[in-house]
C-alpha cells in the first residue's frame, strides 16, 4: 500500500510540474504576445500622429530601427509587473525558479524569432541587452511579488 501512496504522489508532483511548465510557457508567450503589440502600436502611432504621410516602406524601415528599442525600453517594465503580479502566490524561492523558467522559455522563442529574422551585429548587442535586461526585472518582479521565503 505505501508503495502504492508513493507512486501516486509521484504521478501528482509530475503532473503538478507539468501543468506549471504549461503555465510558464502560456506566462512567456502572453508576454511576447504583449510585448510584440506594444511595439506595433508604438509604430502605428508614430505612423498617425509624429510622422504622418510616409511610404509604408518609410514605416517598415522605422519599425526594424525602432523596435529593439521598444523591446527594451517597454519589455523590460513589462516583465517586471508580469512576474511582479504571477509571483503573488508563490513563495520567494518558487518565485525566483518560476520566473527563471518564464524567461528562459521567452529566451528560446526570442533567439529563434531573431535568428530566423537574419542575426547582425547591431541586433545581437539589442538582443543581449534586451534579454539581460529582462532577466533583472523578472527576478527583481519576483522578489518585489512573492509572499516570502518559506
Amino acid at each position: 500500500m505505501d508503495g502504492a501512496i508513493h507512486a501516486t504522489q509521484a504521478q501528482e508532483s509530475f503532473a503538478m510540474t507539468v501543468r506549471h511548465l504549461l503555465k510558464l510557457l502560456g506566462a512567456a508567450v502572453l508576454y511576447m504576445v504583449v510585448n510584440v503589440g506594444v511595439s506595433v502600436l508604438y509604430v502605428a502611432i508614430y505612423a498617425s500622429l509624429i510622422n504622418p504621410g510616409q511610404p509604408p516602406e518609410f514605416y517598415t524601415e522605422y519599425a526594424r530601427v525602432a523596435s529593439p528599442y521598444s523591446t527594451i525600453f517597454a519589455g523590460m517594465p513589462l516583465l517586471f509587473l508580469w512576474c511582479w503580479w504571477l509571483s503573488r502566490r508563490w513563495t520567494l524561492p518558487f518565485a525566483r525558479r518560476s520566473v527563471v523558467g518564464i524567461w528562459i522559455i521567452y529566451v528560446v522563442m526570442d533567439l529563434t524569432i531573431t535568428i530566423s529574422a537574419g542575426m547582425t551585429g547591431r541586433l545581437a548587442v539589442f538582443t543581449t541587452i534586451s534579454l539581460v535586461t529582462k532577466l533583472i526585472a523578472a527576478l527583481l518582479g519576483a522578489q518585489v511579488g512573492a509572499k516570502g521565503e518559506a
